[in-house]
């Protein structure tokens, strides 16, 4: 079963109304794993400087980037996202 964190992540990139409406209201501490920590930071970084909602291709490869994200981790990201 899923998380709400998880279907939030989820609703963040296939949602567009749903993103666009909650973006500016969540925060980061709202999620307590650390991979969901790092996928909405990633997705609201991408929000804020592209003014578009990430693909999930985009949100892989900002991932794979990081240099801090462990193989396993990865793993469990590409879950959530895909």
């Amino acid at each position: 079963m899923k998380t709400v964190e998880e279907v939030i992540l989820q609703n963040l990139i296939y949602n567009e109304e749903f993103a666009r409406k909650s973006i500016p209201f969540l925060q980061e501490e709202y999620f307590h794993d650390k991979i969901e920590k790092l996928i909405f930071a990633s997705i609201k970084d991408f929000v804020i400087k592209y003014k578009n909602l990430p693909t999930k291709e985009a949100l892989s490869i900002i991932l794979d980037k990081n240099k801090t994200v462990t193989e396993e981790e990865y793993k469990k990201a590409s879950g959530i996202i895909d």
